[in-house]
């Protein structure tokens, strides 16, 4: 049974290969949006290891995770200067970025003080809710 799932992923993954290729001209992008939330999957890790590795310079990856890929073909990529890391800190919105997306989207001016108690998750879901 193994071996026929086996034969069934290489089929599959030689298919994405062969089509990528194909576009390869068009300059094709891979998004894999957080990839983390896959849990521990190495059957996933191995497609896209497979994949990254056989496709790396064919194609753009973008590869949204909370952590680090321990993959070889993620660390080949990265030594040879084709990965963009954008980490916590050009992420993470600022308080006035905050501030302006409760006021704006919500309605909802944020104060230095919030005025629900700390930890009090469900009578801040409501004021979002706008209940």
């Amino acid at each position: 049974m193994a071996s026929i799932l086996r034969s069934g992923l290489d089929d599959g993954l030689a298919l994405l290969e062969n089509s990528f290729l194909e576009r390869a001209s068009e300059e094709p992008i891979v998004v894999l949006d957080d990839y983390h939330q896959a849990g521990p999957s190495p059957g996933l890790d191995l497609c896209l290891e497979r994949l990254s590795g056989s496709l790396g310079g064919h194609v753009h990856w973008m590869i949204a995770v909370r952590q680090t890929l321990e993959l070889d073909s993620v660390r080949k990529m990265h030594a040879r200067g084709m990965v963009l890391d954008i980490g916590h800190p050009t992420l993470a919105f600022t308080a006035n970025e905050v501030s302006l997306l409760f006021e704006c989207s919500y309605g909802v001016p944020l104060t230095p003080e919030p005025p629900w108690p700390p930890n009090s998750g469900v009578y801040a879901a409501n004021a979002l809710a706008g209940t």
